[in-house]
């Protein structure tokens, strides 16, 4: 969970991070991704954007 909170708040500072962490995070319910496929998307590739952190993802943030 440390690895975790240390992601969470380099995100919340505006650091970016690789893909693989971003849908990692996202599938544990600690952020929010927005689907950016497009008609420019590689074939057979969807795109994710970060959007926002949850709110489970700010309490680990805050230690509660």
């Amino acid at each position: 969970m440390d690895n975790t909170k240390q992601l969470l708040e380099r995100l919340n500072r505006g650091e970016k991070l690789d893909s693989s962490v971003l849908e990692r995070l996202a599938r544990d319910g600690f952020i929010n991704m927005a689907d950016v496929t497009n008609m420019q998307s590689p074939a057979g590739i969807r795109e994710f954007l970060f959007t926002s952190i949850t709110e489970k993802g700010r309490r680990l943030i805050e230690g509660s």
